[in-house]
């Protein structure tokens, strides 16, 4: 047990915060240096509270990476810059960056601390910077030197009686791009690289490349082109690949990769040479075609590997930076490093499941497409009033009003059932005692129209379950004859009752009468709204209790569904896109 809320946390926070990556970052200052906190206990405490959030390790996402430094009050653009280089040289691909500092604050009148988190909606920057290329890091120093780090610090306070006194730690966020690739600038050591033709000017004229044909500059080359007659075939390449004018083409990017090997029948090896000789594997081919077409990533630009055999000096796998003489041995140790991420899905992988006229398709039953779709409905909406009350469950809680349902409107597009009606009773109970008659009433009519659309496919799934029964019997009765035994019919059928499993034909039969039984029930915001108005009274009418079919779909307040054997519930704004307004739907 705790005192108070503040012991409880920090106790959460160094038992049972899990640090994602194992243990935590070393402090920013030397074993020479003094803490911060020169003598202050109090700020010292809630330094050390909160160690495991200020020094916690990185945060690798498929989409967003958190980088966090360690910093003190000393942090400047330099060192700011020192980070960011440290991540450039890390990614594999653009990417988006924005940083957010966490701070101590301290109260003006009570002098008491707290720890205020880098949450990723207080960035520095209004929009986060776009990082492509070294050359974007200028940018990015450049907008770090016209902030001023104490305003941002004080824009990040919930009220002015807190001031920071001590900033603890960054972070960056990094957010993943699939960047087009395309020209690009090289270093002198990939310039000078003789397996390499780096194509970054027209071998003929000079000029540098000011398009984003570099792949197939590539392709071209791997298809025995010479280096000073490549652009024809380049721009000939590129015509097959896409009908967009050349001048509006943006380069390939990484997601273009598979179709790129596809439709030129080539396997596609990029790597990433280092100034250093260590080249790491950027993109690994299926290895689906006969040829391999060996290729060099720098920043957003493709070259050419003309002799990869002294590309490079060695070759490092990125998942556990262990090294390798060869290319080859590299590639035999990707397919089982111990090290590789490992996808778990608690519940198994996603399946998409059969509809019913799937299921009939594989007995050779088949219902034309055009008919497959279930073309009635039934829409509803309530209006309430508000009740005053006088409810108060709690010191800091007081209710003062409740909505009430009065009324309900219903319509639907069965025939003989398309005239709106509005009930209205002042008796909730009987308001929906009176809905739900009128609902089962419609679903009457409408399995009777099914039937009239889809009866012949309960005939045909009844004829292929007598044609299986009879089967069954004759294979029996000739295995009773075989052994020379007389039984008569009627036990033999008794016989076969007992033993054989039910057929599956038997649940697919369930479920075409339960599927012809069950008409949709439409609302809009129901989910959220009408349905939690009305909850206390229509579980009891729609006889949840007593019906086996009966199901709910409950998300938080939310009941996304609620399916009876005649009837299924459901909210028209859980189909369409987040935020939009009834209006919009109907004008739609």
């Amino acid at each position: 047990m705790f005192d108070n809320r503040r012991d409880l946390y920090a106790h959460g926070l160094r038992e049972h915060y899990n640090q994602h990556g194992g243990a935590l970052q070393p402090r920013p200052w030397g074993p020479n240096e003094a803490a911060p906190w020169d003598g202050d206990d109090a700020l010292r405490q809630v330094y050390e509270n909160n160690a495991p959030l200020i020094l916690e390790n990185h945060r690798q996402g498929p989409i967003r990476t958190t980088y966090n430094f360690p910093v003190t009050n000393d942090v400047n653009v330099d060192q700011l810059m020192d980070f960011a280089d440290g991540i450039y040289r890390r990614q594999q691909r653009a990417f988006r960056l924005n940083l957010v500092f966490g701070v101590i604050l301290q109260h003006r009148e009570t002098g008491s601390y707290r720890y205020f988190v880098p949450y990723s909606n207080n960035g520095v920057f209004e929009r986060p910077i776009y990082i492509s290329r070294r050359g974007d890091l200028q940018l990015l120093r450049r907008q770090l030197e016209t902030k001023d780090i104490l305003t941002e610090l004080l824009r990040q306070r919930p009220d002015t009686k807190w001031i920071p006194v001590l900033v603890t730690n960054v972070h960056f966020l990094v957010t993943e791009t699939f960047y087009p690739l395309g020209q690009g600038q090289l270093p002198d050591y990939l310039m000078k690289k003789d397996s390499l033709y780096a194509l970054v000017k027209n071998q003929q004229n000079g000029k540098p490349y000011k398009d984003h044909l570099c792949a197939f500059r590539c392709l071209a080359l791997h298809r025995g082109h010479e280096i000073r007659c490549i652009e024809g075939p380049a721009k000939q390449l590129y015509q097959e690949w896409s009908e967009e004018p050349m001048k509006d083409f943006e380069g390939l990017s990484f997601e273009d990769f598979p179709e790129f090997e596809t439709r030129f029948d080539v396997n596609l090896e990029a790597y990433n040479l280092t100034e250093d000789g260590f080249a790491w594997s950027v993109y690994k081919s299926r290895g689906q075609h006969k040829t391999t077409m060996y290729v060099n990533l720098y920043d957003n630009h493709l070259s050419y590997i003309r002799n990869f055999a002294v590309y490079a000096q060695k070759y490092q796998c990125k998942t556990c930076e262990r090294h390798f003489k060869l290319a080859g041995h590299l590639h035999r140790h990707q397919k089982s490093c111990a090290n590789k991420t490992k996808f778990v899905y608690p519940g198994g992988f996603h399946q998409d499941r059969e509809n019913i006229f799937e299921r009939l398709d594989q007995y050779d039953i088949h219902v034309p497409v055009d008919e497959r779709n279930f073309p009635w409905y039934i829409c509803y909406d309530f209006e309430a009033l508000l009740q005053k009350v006088q409810d108060q469950p709690t010191d800091m809680l007081r209710w003062t009003h409740k909505h009430v349902p009065v009324s309900v409107s219903l319509c639907s597009n069965v025939e003989g059932q398309t005239d709106p009606v509005c009930l209205v009773d002042a008796d909730q109970d009987q308001l929906v005692t009176h809905m739900v008659s009128h609902m089962n009433g419609i679903a009457n009519r409408v399995y009777e129209l099914a039937e009239e659309k889809w009866g012949w496919v309960l005939e045909a799934i009844d004829e292929k379950l007598r044609e299986s029964e009879e089967d069954e019997l004759n294979s029996d009765a000739d295995v009773v004859e075989r052994s020379g035994d007389e039984v008569d019919d009627e036990t033999l059928e008794d016989e076969c009752e007992t033993k054989k499993p039910s057929h599956p034909l038997q649940k697919i039969y369930g479920r075409m009468e339960t599927y012809m039984r069950q008409v949709p029930v439409l609302g809009f915001n129901s989910a959220k709204y009408d349905l939690n108005l009305i909850k206390r009274w229509l579980a009891k009418h729609l006889n949840m209790h007593d019906d086996p079919g009966t199901f709910v779909v409950k998300k938080n307040n939310t009941y996304t569904c609620i399916a009876t054997e005649s009837l299924k519930f459901l909210d028209m704004s859980q189909f369409l896109a987040a935020g939009s307004s009834y209006a919009g739907f109907l004008k739609a």
